[in-house]
């Protein structure tokens, strides 16, 4: 007797998961619809599902396609996740200038943020750096800066015990993508 084929039950694993992948994500969507105006946060949280099932069904999608004989394109960079709660900030506050002082806020925070990381990854201090770069996640999800929050959200995780040199390199990332993130929410208001 021969052993069935891993890449059939990997096919299989996936045509099975495709249903469940879209319920999770009607369902996001459905809670989304209903949420409260000024929670932020579940919207930003139920978005992060939606996005994430969209990517689990692409891979399983291709995954279950047959190998395409012509060369593959290269990959460009990913697209930009979606500004669906600037969008929001914009709804539930008509005045543009109301908006602005918000991102302001956030701007000053975040480059505050990101030289305490720096300072933090300096003194080689671990607590400081979990503390700050969780201080950044939440307000870096609220405008829409969902790879500055996952970033953050890496170095919060990895801090108590991952190696210094992987560390101070996401802190450098962090580093470079807040001017990147503050000239794009600058761009949006």
């Amino acid at each position: 007797m021969t052993d069935p084929d891993p890449a059939l039950g990997a096919v299989s694993l996936a045509r099975a998961l495709e249903s469940p992948l879209s319920l999770v994500a009607d369902h996001a969507r459905m809670l989304r619809s209903r949420a409260e105006p000024g929670d932020f946060m579940l919207r930003a949280r139920l978005d992060e599902i939606i996005d994430a099932a969209a990517r689990m069904k692409e891979l399983l999608e291709a995954a279950t396609s047959p190998p395409s004989s012509a060369p593959a394109e290269a990959a460009g960079p990913p697209a930009p996740k979606s500004d669906r709660l600037l969008e929001d900030l914009r709804r539930e506050f008509p005045d543009p200038s109301f908006v602005a002082e918000l991102v302001d806020t956030w701007i000053e925070t975040a480059l505050r943020r990101a030289g305490e990381l720096r300072t933090a990854a300096d003194a080689r201090d671990r607590d400081a750096l979990v503390r700050h770069a969780h201080a950044l996640v939440a307000p870096a999800k609220t405008v829409g800066a969902f790879g500055l929050a996952d970033l953050a959200a890496g170095i919060e995780r990895d801090a108590p015990d991952g190696s210094w040199d992987r560390l101070l390199a996401r802190v450098d990332e962090v580093e470079a993508l807040v001017p990147a993130t503050v000239a794009r929410l600058r761009g949006q208001i």
